[in-house]
Parts: C-alpha cells; structure tokens; sequence
C-alpha cells in the first residue's frame, strides 16, 4: 500500500517539475485561419518535444540522486505514458488539419479546372453562333 502512494507522490511530483504536454489547441479553427492554424499546430508539437527532453533529462537526474529508484521509475512510466497520448492526439490533429488543407486546395483546382472547360465550351458557341448568323 506504501508504494502505490509512492508513485502517486513521484507521479505528482514529477507533474509539477515537467508539466503534461498539452492537447492542440483549436483557437484557430475558430477563426477560420486554417494555414495558421496548422503552422500553430507544429510549433505546438516542437514544444511538445522539447518538453520531453526536459523531461528526460529531470528523470535522469531525480533517478541517479534518488534512494527510491523504484518509485522515481514508476512516476517516470506514468508521466511517460500520458506523454505519448497527448503527442498521439496532437498529431491527429496535425494530420486532420493537413488533410483539410489539401482538399480544400484539391476543390479549389478543381473548380478552377471547370471554370476553364466552361470558358472553352462558351468560345465554342459563340463561334458556332457567328458561323450559323453569316
């Protein structure tokens, strides 16, 4: 029984030295700026990594100095694992944001594409109207 509040209190600790990373951020999509939104989203997923190095770095530290080693590696697999789900989440959202750009780049091609068919197909009756007129 000991030790489970020994990693609750290496987990709690480990929370208030390295802080969680945290879920992307949707203020930009509110505003509609999806290129900012997803240049934002990978300026959040680099900061995501830096905090995980310095997480790294505090673990190896707090575990080489430590009497409880045990306790300082299961707050360490916990801050860990929470770590990797909130970097899972952020690059669904980096990848969501990215598909959505490029289908909206893809049905503005597409759109351009018809418009110039249509362009065509109106010089072809006017020409053909001209002929019939003479």
């Amino acid at each position: 029984m000991e030790e489970g509040k020994d990693v609750e209190h290496s987990r709690a600790t480990a929370s208030s030295v390295m802080p969680l990373p945290k879920s992307p951020s949707t203020q930009y999509e509110e505003n509609g700026r999806e290129e900012e939104g997803f240049h934002n989203t990978l300026l959040e997923l680099k900061d995501l990594r830096s905090q995980l190095h310095h997480a790294a770095e505090h673990c190896e530290r707090a575990f080489s100095s430590a009497q409880q080693k045990k306790m300082i590696l299961e707050g360490t697999k916990s801050y860990i694992c929470e770590a990797v789900v909130a970097i899972v989440d952020h690059l669904g959202t980096v990848s969501s944001k990215l598909e959505q750009s490029l289908l909206a780049n893809a049905v503005v091609k597409q759109t351009e594409q018809r418009i110039g068919c249509l362009k065509q197909v109106k010089k072809f009756l006017q020409r053909q109207t001209l002929i019939l007129t003479q």
